[in-house]
């Protein structure tokens, strides 16, 4: 059997788990899911491979050989094939396009899985899947040239759609609810689709009704796991999330965080490039020394004006 069938028979039987409505089954499915997904990218990299090179881009041990005419060239050795990692890296640079967020999602899943334990509600597993579903639908036609119907057969094919159909309308309903929200475009644009649930990690966030529709006086309900959480708290680790990765970066190479923690509600949500707090949309009054002109930092905004060298000698002359 090749791995494109092995693929379509795990993605089938995954399918198949999920449909039972078992939870011990729904953990089975994640298991055959995700083996199938990575069943599809090893097929892209095994055709990839250079003819009578043993499937180099396929496997783990990878070793240069010198032919009779001194032609060094690279071969794949052993029976292990890439690691998750390794997929990663060989199809980034190859420049095969994968969104590989949701991957590395039901990877960690299926990790925790194999570790006996997840805390996952059936709401965020179902998530996890309709995002799979989209994966196979774009990877096996785009850089497989087949279609997921063929690949998978009709039965299937449809039981993922409705997967997706299903989850697709409840994040339908609750951005819809979130619409009449009134908070700065900017933020709306940067926070929204990073806000997730701080317990199960479900984006199914509905606001709670209320009189006022201001954002951040806003509380929301995950339709996931119930859990109500203030606008404040998502905002905070929405940021994180986006901007986390490059904050770590940009400190380990000398230079500055792009957020920092605000000086009115000490939430780590001050956005320096906006100039705002993505946590309650406070705004800087003070912006250059009133003594020597030079930029102020978000961290001096306290001084009332002035700089650090500055709030210093003032208080020293008093």
């Amino acid at each position: 059997m090749s791995l494109l069938d092995n693929a379509a028979s795990s993605i089938r039987i995954g399918v198949q788990d999920y449909q039972l409505d078992d939870s011990a089954r729904v953990l089975s499915a994640v298991r055959n899911i995700t083996a199938g997904v990575l069943l599809l990218f090893k097929e892209k990299l095994r055709r990839l491979s250079p003819a009578d090179s043993d499937e180099v881009l396929l496997k783990q041990r990878v070793l240069p050989t010198k032919d009779e005419n001194g032609v060094i060239s690279f071969r794949g050795f052993g029976k292990k094939t890439v690691d998750v990692q390794q997929i990663v890296e060989r199809l980034d640079s190859l420049d095969i396009e994968v969104n590989w967020k949701p991957v590395h999602d039901i990877v960690s899943l299926r990790n925790e899985i194999e570790h006996y334990y997840t805390g996952e509600t059936a709401s965020r597993l179902r998530e996890l899947i309709a995002d799979t579903f989209i994966i196979v639908r774009d990877f096996s036609t785009v850089h497989l040239a087949v279609s997921p119907l063929d690949l998978l057969g009709e039965e299937t094919w449809q039981h993922l759609l409705t997967i997706g159909e299903v989850y697709q309308t409840e994040m339908q309903d609750c951005n819809a609810a979130r619409a009449d929200l009134d908070w700065p475009e900017q933020l709306r644009k940067f926070v929204e689709p990073h806000m997730r649930c701080p317990d199960c990690n479900s984006e199914l966030l509905r606001p709670v009704e209320a009189n006022d529709p201001t954002i951040f006086v806003t509380t929301f309900k995950c339709t996931s796991c119930n859990k109500d959480t203030e606008y404040a708290e998502l905002a905070e680790l929405a940021v994180d999330s986006r901007l986390g990765a490059d904050a770590h970066v940009a400190i380990k190479d000398g230079g500055e965080s792009p957020y920092a923690e605000c000086p009115d509600c000490s939430k780590d949500a001050y956005l320096i490039e906006g100039d705002i707090c993505a946590a309650c949309g406070y705004e800087r009054q003070y912006h250059a020394c009133a003594v020597c002109d030079s930029p102020l930092s978000v961290e001096e905004e306290h001084l009332g004006g002035l700089c650090s060298y500055h709030a210093y000698q003032a208080d020293k002359d008093d």
